[in-house]
């Protein structure tokens, strides 16, 4: 009986952990992945420089997969949105002003996000909604 309490208490534990939401959490904590997150900018940025095309899907970038593994599983996942074929600044500056990429519940609860010029933030909803966003490719005012 003493067992079966242990092994109900638990389950209760592991299910309570679940819906409190700290499997996402730990990506958000995560240095290793924060870096996986610039890499998977630098090659975004990398495709741009060699093709003065923006990538238009993950596999535009397969040749870089291997620096960003994790980044690339969420992505494949559906965890990680990504803004493909945008419409980069001159600079890494400019481009910190927009959102490249961003966790898939940042709009509702806050989270981690990465900017075009490589930067990563942890923002809330409220700040998601007041970052800027890409234009598609093709459609700056020169």
């Amino acid at each position: 009986m003493r067992t079966f309490r242990f092994g109900l208490a638990a389950g209760i534990f592991i299910a309570l952990l679940g819906l409190s939401g700290c499997g996402g959490g730990v990506r958000e904590s995560d240095p290793e992945y924060e870096k996986q997150l610039r890499a998977f900018s630098a090659a975004y940025k990398s495709f741009v420089d060699s093709t003065r095309l923006s990538p238009s899907k993950l596999d535009d970038l397969k040749k870089d997969w291997g620096a960003f593994p994790l980044v690339r599983e969420d992505i494949q996942a559906g965890q990680f949105i990504v803004e493909w074929g945008v419409e980069l600044e001159p600079t890494a500056a400019e481009n910190d002003k927009y959102v490249l990429g961003y966790m898939v519940d940042v709009p509702e609860n806050g989270g981690l996000v990465l900017l075009g010029g490589g930067r990563v933030r942890h923002v809330t909803a409220e700040e998601f909604m007041q970052l800027g966003r890409f234009k598609p490719q093709g459609k700056r005012a020169e």
